[in-house]
């Protein structure tokens, strides 16, 4: 009330005694009489790195937690993009993925801030058009704190309504091939520790795009040698399956059967159809290409379904044992991963016992208590689900065991 605030943002430093600069914001205001005369004058100032190193060690834990977890491409990205306006109190954070088919567009996958955004900007940018294609096609960062007045920028109507003041993109790169670009708007003027942080950010998160893209071809290399081997085991059945068919409606057309048999034909032929279409139901369920959606789940439900594919899978010469625990609490888990883990393992059961042996998949409750929790910081106290498969096969040498959990390990020769 005794006269206006002004306010420098990222344009003040201090010197210290060793001449050193310290970047700080300021905020000033006159001291005025009763009679609106000038008396003096109140500054203060505060560390403007301060909140900003904080913000960054944030975001760097974020995507790095982020990018190590599992998860699809889309969360993954969407997860850091929110840490970054979240800390950095930016006005919007955008990520563009490179398509792999043609390699020519960029593709929007995640989008955090404000929920209008840049004319110019499209979910989908042909590589070398507007400020974000040009990021893409010269391979360099962009910044600019006078967005408003950035040639680079063709329509500022969205600039100027929501008082953009600075923007940073990044091309994000892996030994030298594009993978995407990312994008940051804020209102108030990006320093170059900022800048420079971001850069190595984007360079995490690059990594973490190109990770989750090998996964996923892995991943996908996998489910097509199970369906392989699942292929086998079901033309099998539908062998046996078409001899009841064709036999029985041979039978009837040529007139061979006494007329009380004929009913009994009739209905063998009507559930070999039904078993038929199961084992197709069966075949299309594990084949479906979908994404990571987790659910409730009841595990013994998912399980028990599985059933007969694992038998396929195994063969006559293991026996197949489930010890479900019918007071088994609800899980949260995507039900096409667990199948495809289940049938890996069952797979790898089954190489280790070429001679034949026990399978058994076993669920139960269980309690972890904090101090067992704090063995394994991935997990929180509470009740879990246990879900176990062994096998009285040879086992694993140590140093094998040793690396199971590493994305990719695999004992399996290539091809």
């Amino acid at each position: 009330e005794n006269g206006p605030v002004a306010t420098l943002a990222d344009e003040t430093v201090l010197t210290d005694r060793s001449n050193g600069t310290i970047p700080i914001d300021l905020a000033m205001s006159s001291l005025r009489d009763i009679n609106d005369e000038p008396q003096g004058i109140v500054s203060v100032f505060w560390d403007a790195m301060g909140e900003s190193r904080v913000g960054l060690a944030n975001i760097t834990d974020d995507v790095t937690l982020a990018t190590t977890q599992s998860m699809t491409l889309q969360a993954m990205l969407q997860l850091c993009m929110e840490s970054l306006v979240r800390n950095l109190d930016g006005a919007l954070a955008r990520i563009w993925v490179a398509n792999d088919a043609s390699g020519h567009h960029l593709i929007l996958q995640a989008s955090a801030g404000l929920a209008a955004a840049p004319e110019d900007e499209a979910d989908r940018i042909p590589v070398g058009e507007g400020l974000i294609g040009g990021i893409s096609e010269s391979r360099t960062p962009y910044l600019t704190n006078n967005i408003a007045n950035d040639p680079h920028l063709k329509r500022q109507t969205w600039v100027k309504k929501e008082n953009i003041v600075s923007f940073v993109g990044y091309p994000l790169v892996i030994e030298e091939r594009l993978v995407g670009v990312m994008a940051f708007y804020a209102k108030r003027n990006l320093s170059e520790r900022i800048v420079e942080s971001l850069a190595t950010i984007s360079r995490t998160i690059a990594g973490g795009i190109e990770r989750k893209k090998l996964e996923n071809r892995f991943l996908k290399s996998q489910k097509m040698e199970a369906i392989g081997q699942l292929a086998g085991g079901i033309a099998h059945d539908f062998n046996n399956l078409l001899t009841i068919i064709n036999g029985g409606s041979e039978m009837l057309l040529e007139g061979l059967l006494e007329p009380e048999e004929r009913e009994s034909t009739l209905r063998q032929i009507a559930e070999a159809g039904k078993r038929a279409e199961g084992v197709t139901r069966q075949l299309l369920a594990f084949s479906r290409n979908q994404a990571f959606e987790v659910e409730v789940l009841d595990l013994n439900e998912a399980i028990s379904k599985m059933t007969q594919m694992i038998l396929r899978f195994i063969g006559e010469d293991i026996v197949f044992t489930t010890k479900l625990d019918p007071t088994l609490c609800s899980v949260l888990a995507d039900v096409g991963r667990l199948e495809q883990i289940l049938i890996n393992l069952s797979i790898n059961a089954r190489d280790a016992m070429p001679s034949g042996g026990n399978l058994t998949i076993e669920t139960q409750n269980r309690v972890l208590d904090r101090n067992h929790a704090l063995t394994h910081p991935d997990l929180k106290p509470g009740e879990y689900a246990l879900l176990a498969v062994s096998d009285t096969g040879h086992g694993m040498p140590q140093e094998v065991a040793n690396r199971i959990f590493e994305p990719f390990f695999t004992t399996k020769e290539v091809g």
